[in-house]
This record gives structure tokens, sequence and C-alpha cells, in this order.
């Protein structure tokens, strides 16, 4: 888990680290698509944590922790999307509501997987709504704005060429956020998380 919030730390950081070092490299804004983000055939926006789970076991995920106490499920994927072999999820705690998921391919030294895993996501969404970097070196971005306040990010931080393919409803993940610091923030707590919070 302290990989993946790594990796999101430093896929969050490549668009600002890109885009002010060459914003030549970043594509012009395509506008939103229509399309309904989803996996396994679930519509993402405002999907249950139960619903989602069931369906994620359904269709070959195996559970590495599922647990109310915390904000995210972990999933074993290595049978279930080619190359990835870790799978996240996380929900609002107030509403368990989702508000994100996130595929992990982990590689060492293969700067192309973050191109190939791009591509994969274009296969099915078509081109992304705004890519930064160079697969050859350095961090990369591509992102799909999907409408709704959904997107799909695809990232690889630097050096490290571990791609995440992150799914995210802006909004349910701006009120998971907002829990977490919360409870973080808590008196007599400093810093501790208590219920073992995944964040």
């Amino acid at each position: 888990m302290k990989r993946f919030l790594l990796i999101l730390v430093l896929c969050a950081a490549a668009a600002v680290i890109v885009s002010e070092r060459n914003p030549a490299s970043r594509k012009p804004a395509r506008p939103q698509r229509a399309q309904q983000l989803e996996l396994f055939g679930v519509p993402l926006k405002s999907a249950t944590r139960d619903q989602l789970r069931q369906t994620f076991k359904q269709n070959g995920m195996v559970v590495i922790r599922e647990d109310k106490n915390n904000w995210v499920d972990a999933y074993d994927t290595r049978e279930v999307l080619e190359g990835s072999s870790e799978f996240i999820a996380g929900y609002v705690d107030a509403t368990d509501r989702f508000a994100f998921a996130a595929y992990l391919f982990f590689a060492f030294r293969d700067t192309q997987l973050v191109g190939k895993v791009i591509s994969m996501v274009s296969v099915k969404y078509g081109p992304p709504t705004s890519r930064s970097g160079n697969y050859d070196t350095g961090p990369v971005r591509a992102e799909w704005d999907m409408g709704q306040g959904m997107g799909i990010m695809v990232c690889r931080g630097w050096p490290d060429t571990t791609t995440a393919l992150i799914y995210r409803d802006a909004a349910a993940y701006r009120q998971m956020r907002a829990e977490i610091d919360s409870e973080e923030k808590a008196p007599g707590r400093q810093g501790a998380k208590p219920r073992e919070k995944a964040f």
C-alpha cells in the first residue's frame, strides 16, 4: 500500500514537473466524453462498496484486504488483467460510495510499459484528453475526462517505471481525502491512523 501511495504522489507531481519543463509536450484538451465509466460492466458513479466488492470477486480478483474500517480495499489481479499485479479501491466512509480505483503494473526498467497501458486504455476510451511526458525517460501522465466529474489517469513517476491505471470520481475522492485529513488531525491522534486507514 505504501508503494501505491508513493506512485500516486509521483504521478500527481508528474504533470506539474513535465509542464514546467516543457509546456509544448502537452496535447491540446479535447472535449469531455459522454461515455459512462465502468468496471466489469458496473457504472462507477455512485457505486457502493458492497456492490463493487461482489463484482470484483465475481470477476476473478483475489481479496488481499476488505475491511469496513479502512477507506481502501486491496486485491490481487494477476489472473484478471495481464501485466497488473494489484488493484485497490477507495470509498467515502460516510456513504460507502466509490471514490477511486487503481490497477498497479509493477515494472523494473521497462520505460515503454506506460505507453502500453495508455494504448490499452485508448482502445476502449479513445485518445487521452491530455498527455504529458516522454515514454523513454521521466514522469508520464495521460488523462481521460469522462464527464460527470469522472476520469481515468495512467501515470508513471520516475525513476520507478511502475505504472498506475486510476479511475476516479473527483467529488467523491475529495470527500474521502477530507475524511482522512479530518481523522488524522483529530485531537490526541498526533497524526496516527487509529483505524489503520490506507491514507
